[in-house]
């Protein structure tokens, strides 16, 4: 029994890859072109006046080329971790060096279980080093919000982490050079036109875009009144839900809330 567990522990490790090499910079990543299925069906905005729960799907992950067909039914998981194995993989395998760069000008139609068929825009998750990488998600999202600046040209969160109903379904990818990790995230659609940016966190490391040119609509900085009164009094809460942000005017809420 010891013999056959210790096998099984090996196996894992060996599958994680345990050696972590010093990163060096492979080809830089170049855009590629996005092929995506016609929809018939009305596609929609997301519109909102308050801040909403940011839940970035999570599409697979692909090897780099020059153009990429995205497809809805058959998710390209290779390289898939299970809860069983991720701690194991976490210990051996790094999640730094990765590079966020986000393709605002595609319009990507996209439906998930509760919706009809709303907007997104790719952000690819790239790993152009060496060494092979670890990403995580949960469900069929990531852990990522979108940032915006303000009329002061300071940066908010316009999102927040989404509602979990449990702790189960974290999973990671193993991510070799020269992949990348493609996510879909909402555009809105509004009358404030300002420079927003992409923030992600995996396995501890947090990430932050270059910025790009985007819209929202302004009261998406506040959160509602319920999940201000909620951040109110555990406010321990708020950097987790923000990934290390914190909401606009967080320390003197009252007026601006929305119901």
């Amino acid at each position: 029994m010891r013999i056959t567990a210790y096998i099984l522990l090996l196996t894992v490790f060996m599958g994680c890859n345990a050696d972590k090499k010093n990163d060096t910079k492979t080809e830089v990543f170049h855009l590629p072109t996005l092929y995506t299925p016609t929809i018939k069906d009305t596609v929609h905005y997301f519109e909102t006046d308050s801040m909403a729960a940011s839940e970035p799907v999570v599409m697979g992950k692909y090897k780099t080329s020059d153009t990429i067909n995205v497809t809805y039914s058959n998710k390209h998981l290779t390289g898939f971790i299970g809860e069983n194995r991720l701690r194991v993989c976490t210990d051996t395998l790094s999640s730094d060096g990765f590079e966020i760069i986000p393709d605002y000008k595609y319009y990507v139609p996209f439906k998930d279980y509760y919706r009809s068929y709303f907007y997104y825009y790719p952000v690819y998750i790239v790993n152009e080093t060496t060494s092979s990488k670890l990403f995580q998600g949960k469900d069929n999202y990531m852990y990522a919000i979108q940032e915006a600046q303000d009329s002061f040209h300071s940066w908010y969160p316009v999102e927040c982490r989404t509602f979990d109903f449990c702790g189960n379904g974290v999973y990671g990818l193993k991510v070799e050079p020269q992949e990348f990790v493609l996510c879909l995230f909402p555009k809105y659609k509004g009358h404030y036109k300002t420079l927003m940016r992409i923030r992600i966190v995996i396995n501890g490391n947090v990430y932050l875009s270059v910025p790009f040119k985007g819209e929202i609509n302004y009261g998406q900085f506040y959160p509602k009144r319920g999940m201000q009164s909620w951040l109110r009094e555990y406010p321990g809460y708020a950097m987790s839900q923000f990934y290390g942000a914190l909401p606009k005017d967080f320390y003197k809420w009252g007026s601006k809330a929305t119901n």
